[in-house]
């Protein structure tokens, strides 16, 4: 296990242990108002796992339940759903968005908090089989998981690297256009 400390915005500090083999952890939290009703402080996990069956025997339940985030966004999960057993914490919602290669990326996102709406993908099928994209719509933000590609060794996805990030672009401002959206990934 590794100790970490984030310092807030506003001096406030957060401490986080975290599984040891964790290659990315943030936890941030953001203020929303909802019709004039008091600010609710939101807490976002955004870790890429590079395999949840492995992530799990290494600690990863016990740190889900001791920080119990509004939202757990996991890229590189590597299975499907019910490839193994997650136990989440009760009302917990699951959405998983596999890649068609099994075993090979993947996204998912865990939270108790029911989205008004759930795309997959961006709408693009040239990037909507490796599982890389999941959004959540709520009533007053986007909330998009992303694990974007890599453009491997000597480059040899480069080309297709730059479109994803141009069309990625062009799907987050499409998104922006209408609410604001928090972008979590890898």
């Amino acid at each position: 296990h590794t100790d970490f400390s984030i310092i807030a915005e506003k001096g406030g500090k957060i401490n986080l242990f975290l599984p040891s083999g964790a290659r990315l952890c943030i936890i941030g939290s953001i203020q929303s108002s909802d019709g004039g009703r008091e600010e609710m402080p939101m807490k976002f996990v955004s870790w890429n796992v590079n395999g949840l069956r492995a992530c799990l025997k290494k600690g990863f339940l016990d740190f889900y339940r001791q920080e119990a985030p509004d939202f757990c966004c996991l890229q590189e999960t590597k299975m499907e759903q019910g490839q193994a057993d997650v136990g989440l914490n009760e009302g917990v919602l699951e959405f998983w968005n596999s890649a068609e290669k099994k075993g090979y990326s993947g996204t998912a996102v865990f939270t108790p908090h029911q989205p008004v709406a759930v795309a997959y993908g961006m709408d693009k099928d040239r990037h909507d089989h490796e599982g890389r994209l999941i959004t959540l719509e709520y009533e007053g933000f986007y909330l998009v998981c992303c694990y974007t590609p890599n453009s491997q060794d000597g480059l040899k996805r480069l080309d297709y690297r730059m479109e994803w990030e141009d069309d990625l672009r062009d799907y987050l401002m499409s998104l922006d256009r209408h609410k604001p959206v928090v972008y979590c990934g890898d």
